[in-house]
């Protein structure tokens, strides 16, 4: 399948990401909308 060489759910990376990161450090907020208050 497409997935199977991956390993990991993209979406569980997606979580790992934001867990070492922390959600206001990852990359979906902090590039579309620099200004605004994390969350919104």
């Amino acid at each position: 399948e497409l997935y199977q060489p991956l390993k990991v759910d993209p979406k569980v990376a997606r979580r790992e990401r934001f867990a070492q990161q922390g959600a206001r450090g990852a990359g979906l907020f902090a590039s579309r909308r620099p200004n605004s208050k994390s969350g919104y």
